[in-house]
């Protein structure tokens, strides 16, 4: 009786071990929050009007900006069990990665989310490519990321008309259609 309950004593407290040493491993290596700024149109579109290029150029940290004001909006929307509590996005070419943060219960792990974007009249199509926790990679069709659409114009003043988007390094290179005019009395209206 004595050896049984020594050894059920030890399995109990190699399953606490590895159950902590999961837990810590998983817990985030970075800190990252949803807090976001709005874009500030009236400078995009001034700088169309000076350089007279119908194209607008968003920096990788004006996409974190735009993704998680998206994900923050998406995810109220959503019952999901687990909370999103920081993001941060980074773009290599047609290949977007996003760092997360995320929390279950008392548990909160951090890690990689891929997507290929691509661009067809007016959407952006994001594929999921991989997804890790740490470097444990995860399937994600089973975990439920799914393709994502999101239409552009739903973050664009209505005077912008996009005609050609292209993944450059870091950037995006929005090429728009202009009424000259249009923008003029719209940048008044700012």
């Amino acid at each position: 009786m004595g050896r049984r309950r020594l050894r059920l004593g030890v399995v109990l407290i190699l399953i606490v071990l590895i159950l902590t040493a999961a837990v810590l491993y998983i817990r985030p290596s970075q800190t990252l929050d949803m807090s976001y700024t709005d874009i500030v149109w009236k400078d995009k579109i001034q700088q169309i009007v000076k350089t007279g290029q119908p194209e607008i150029t968003f920096t990788e940290a004006d996409l974190n900006n735009l993704a998680k004001k998206g994900l923050a909006e998406a995810l109220a929307k959503k019952d999901i069990p687990v909370s999103i509590v920081g993001a941060e996005l980074h773009l290599n070419g047609n290949l977007l990665s996003i760092d997360f943060n995320a929390e279950w219960g008392f548990l909160i792990a951090g890690g990689t989310v891929e997507y290929e974007v691509e661009y067809d009249t007016g959407q952006l199509y994001l594929t999921p490519v991989s997804l890790h926790v740490k470097q444990l990679p995860l399937p994600a069709e089973k975990l439920g990321l799914e393709p994502i659409v999101v239409d552009l114009s739903t973050y664009l003043p209505e005077v912008i008309q996009i005609t050609k988007v292209n993944f450059e390094g870091h950037d995006v290179k929005v090429r728009i259609s202009v009424d000259l005019m249009e923008i003029l009395n719209y940048l008044q209206t700012l």
